[in-house]
């Protein structure tokens, strides 16, 4: 693995299905101490880089253990929704947008039991999702409002050919909005193409 220059935009490949994070977020490298490239070691070693970097995700189920925090500018590229899927169980949300842009294609967020959401967009950035699945997703809390799987709270997100379907969202509580998209906050915008 060839570490990346702090001039120039990374380009980070998964090969691991696992949730660890990276050793060494000084090194330019995609490499947890088990010496493997996890979806979380990338995002979080693409956040060290200056630039839009990738993210590339082959075939594969990824089920991650806390909330990936997306908080620079990032493309992730699976290989389709129908092969490339990333769930979680028993966190808040699986995918936090604090930073960006987003440019997400051909990957599914499905399956996850979560108590919050599965895709929130928290910071004044723009998202693109294109060809992603948000599916069969369980939403579920005892102690306050659920918005939607999906919540641009602000920012700009851009959903294209993509589906939200068969997600369940309950609660003790009031405030359950549905099992798609909530659009809420100042200036957030929603265009579905």
């Amino acid at each position: 693995v060839v570490p990346h220059s702090a001039a120039q935009a990374a380009d980070f490949t998964v090969n691991s299905a696992g949730d660890a994070p990276d050793a060494n977020l000084a090194d330019g490298v995609c490499r947890t101490a088990g010496n493997v490239c996890t979806l979380r070691a990338a995002v979080q070693q693409a956040a060290q880089v200056p630039g839009s970097d990738i993210v590339r995700i082959p075939a594969m189920t990824i089920t991650l253990t806390s909330v990936l925090n997306l908080n620079s500018a990032l493309m992730i590229v699976g290989s389709g929704a129908g092969s490339t899927v990333v769930t979680g169980t028993g966190f808040a949300y699986l995918m936090q947008i604090s930073g960006g842009p987003q440019d997400w294609r051909d990957f599914a967020l499905a399956n996850a039991s979560l108590t919050q959401g599965i895709l929130t967009q928290s910071a004044g950035t723009s998202s693109e999702l294109v060809r992603i699945r948000v599916e069969n997703n369980t939403l579920y809390t005892g102690v306050g409002p659920i918005a939607a799987p999906v919540s641009v709270g602000s920012g700009q997100m851009t959903i294209a050919s993509s589906s939200i379907t068969g997600n369940t969202v309950t609660s003790a509580m009031s405030g359950v909005y549905g099992g798609g998209v909530i659009v809420g906050g100042a200036g957030a915008k929603l265009d579905i193409i």
